[in-house]
């Protein structure tokens, strides 16, 4: 499982990396490369590792534990309910950044990860 693992961490850096080169391509051909610095997109594909890596692990976890499609239905469910949080709580966000609310989601690892 751990090659399964590291090998969607492959894939999604290489998408993310072609995405990202395509992107700073065009800024910097329509000359706004200036306002991304190259840490920014540095620190992007470390980001995009660690999620990959918390929810593959998650995602590898329910598939080792279960034994058949309906079970394993049952308990994604938790995992699902976890991605989609940051969804439900985005508008108070948007509204205060600032609140003790939005300080506090920002702490918790699965509504960082957008």
């Amino acid at each position: 499982m751990l090659g399964k693992l590291l090998g969607m961490v492959g894939v999604s850096l290489t998408l993310a990396a072609v995405y990202l080169g395509g992107a700073y391509w065009a800024a910097y051909r329509y000359d706004f490369a200036q306002f991304i610095p190259t840490s920014l997109l540095l620190w992007f594909l470390v980001y995009q590792m660690l999620a990959v890596l918390m929810f593959g692990s998650l995602f590898i976890a329910i598939g080792a534990s279960c034994t058949d499609m309906r079970e394993t239905q049952s308990m994604t469910l938790a995992v699902m309910l976890l991605i989609c949080i940051p969804m439900f709580v985005w508008l108070n966000v948007i509204r205060e950044p600032n609140s003790s609310f939005a300080t506090g989601i920002s702490l918790f690892p699965f509504a960082t990860r957008c």
